[in-house]
């Protein structure tokens, strides 16, 4: 690819001091025109359909929960991205991590095909290595996310454009797992599983090129190169990036603990088919779509850490129900947790998105992303693998079976989120303030 070329051939590239309006403009198409395949690839390779994948492939409910939280524990490895960043400008990094990433992503491909071949213990290794890849790339591609959004836009108008993209994605996205729905429909074959994951790496691939093309000034490149150590301690010096740091924590804490092991829990709890388990997905979706509309409006009354405090809330509400949930099931019920989960997830990382960019000015959003993603991604990642994976183990060692595996779980689950709510509660929004 033409942007992977660019890193051996020029480390030095020209930018200016600063985008104009129309370059803005232009950087804000093709940062849109991203974010719809973005969605489509995401939708194939993340979240539900690995998580099918990994059950089909009979990884344990441990292992599963491990999976799901490398997204987290790779973060650290946004440093690498840093120094890309640092050489070449965040979207050509970004666009060199999403590459990489889907490269990865084909050896989860691969494996089943190689059963018979080798033992199940190996096929179950290249899933994990894959997808371990697959996160690691992502996180060194993410160095460049807040800070290309904030580049293409003004004051004026990010809270809009952010809660567009996210539409656009989450719109691409939920398109996308209707086709595969409806596919599943019919036949929930391994060949089935494997298609999926390559076609989202082929678009994928070709979303990264459209990254590359993104305009930048030269802000971003100069960031990157401010040091880790100086970054962290100017984030930690000031009380509204401290109180940005724990907010960050909190929501993807919450996301590795809640979502992963929802679906963990209608499929292995309720015993109910791939086809209908993707069902529920595509209502995770409905959610995020929804709130990205109503996210838009939202923020031209209310300031982000309100909103935090709010999709928060909600998703303490999502774990109270898995926390009491029915013997039996019921569609209905379970269907508005999972609406009430994707827009809570999506509606959280929009107001996290946007108070980031209120607080940090822009010659330091690269080390600050740094900082805010690393130690909040150890942080998830320790929460997803030690604490959910070890929870799950724990309690199924302990004797529980089935959905009361899963309502112990989300019990111990729901007194950690209301504890996180109100800790932020306290220190996000001043007595007696609105706004």
């Amino acid at each position: 690819m033409s942007y992977m070329l660019s890193f051996l051939t020029k480390s030095e590239p020209v930018l200016p001091d600063s985008l104009s309006d129309t370059e803005r403009l232009r950087g804000q198409r093709l940062y849109l025109r991203f974010s719809t395949l973005n969605g489509i690839s995401v939708a194939c390779l993340m979240d539900s359909i690995l998580i099918l994948f990994a059950i089909r492939n009979q990884l344990a409910d441990p292992l599963v929960a491990v999976m799901a939280s490398f997204i987290y524990i790779t973060m650290p490895f946004m440093v690498v991205g840093k120094s890309l960043a640092a050489r070449t400008g965040v979207a050509r990094a970004w666009a060199l991590g999403w590459g990489l990433r889907y490269v990865s992503a084909l050896l989860m491909v691969a494996a089943p095909s190689l059963r018979g071949w080798l033992p199940p213990s190996a096929i179950s290794g290249m899933i994990l290595t894959g997808a371990f890849g697959f996160a690691l790339f992502r996180s060194v591609g993410s160095v460049g996310h807040k800070p290309l959004a904030g580049e293409v836009t003004s004051v004026d108008d990010r809270g809009r454009f952010l809660s567009g993209s996210s539409m656009r994605i989450n719109a691409s996205h939920l398109v996308t797992m209707l086709v595969i729905i409806v596919w599943f429909r019919y036949t929930e074959r391994m060949w089935v599983y494997q298609a999926i994951l390559a076609i989202g790496c082929l678009v994928g691939l070709y979303a990264s090129t459209i990254l590359a093309r993104i305009p930048e000034s030269a802000m971003p490149r100069l960031s990157a190169r401010r040091s880790l150590r100086e970054s962290a301690r100017h984030m930690w010096g000031h009380a509204d990036r401290r109180l940005l740091l724990f907010a960050w924590c909190a929501g993807l804490a919450s996301f590795s603990l809640i979502l992963p092991v929802m679906m963990i829990a209608v499929k292995n709890g309720y015993l109910i088919s791939d086809y209908a388990a993707l069902s529920f997905s595509m209502i995770v979706l409905l959610g995020a779509v929804l709130i990205s509309l109503v996210n838009g409006v939202l923020a031209q009354r209310h300031p982000p850490r309100i909103l935090i405090l709010i999709y928060l809330g909600g998703s303490a509400a999502v774990a109270a129900y898995w926390a009491f949930a029915p013997s039996g099931f019921e569609a209905f019920s379970v269907a508005f947790s999972f609406l009430l989960a994707g827009a809570c997830k999506t509606g959280i990382m929009i107001a996290l998105n946007h108070y980031f960019l209120e607080a940090v000015d822009d010659s330091r959003r690269v080390g600050t992303t740094l900082v805010v993603q690393i130690l909040s991604g150890a942080i998830a990642g320790l929460a997803g693998a030690v604490l959910g994976g070890g929870l799950l183990k724990l309690l199924a060692d302990g004797g529980l079976q089935g959905l009361a595996v899963y309502r112990a779980y989300f019990k111990i689950i729901l007194i950690l989120v209301l504890a996180a709510w109100a800790v932020m509660r306290a220190n996000l929004v001043p007595a007696g303030a609105t706004r």
